[in-house]
């Protein structure tokens, strides 16, 4: 049970450019757990180029654990490709601060 994922939001995506199209841009997506869907939509969690976790301050930990989200989890085949729309999602999206 996967969701697929924009990395950069729709809202917020080029529609008109002479290039490819960041909304259907295939490295702007992601297959996620609903759980880790909503909180990354949400801005509680981000993903480093690497594909490391990273958690907003604003996400409890108490509401990470019932949610079964740790910071040892990990993105595996993260391609050059997604590296724009991470970085677009750590700058506008996640939530550095409380």
């Amino acid at each position: 049970m996967l969701i697929a994922s924009h990395i950069k939001p729709w809202r917020d995506c080029d529609k008109d450019s002479d290039t490819v199209v960041e909304a259907i841009d295939k490295w702007n997506g992601l297959l996620l757990t609903p759980n880790l869907d909503k909180l990354f939509d949400k801005g509680f969690i981000t993903f480093n180029n690497d594909g490391s976790i990273e958690f907003s301050p604003l996400l409890l930990p108490k509401a990470a654990e019932q949610l079964g989200v740790t910071k040892n989890m990990k993105l595996r085949n993260i391609s050059f490709e997604h590296q724009k729309y991470l970085e677009h999602h750590r700058n506008k999206v996640f939530s550095k601060s409380v």
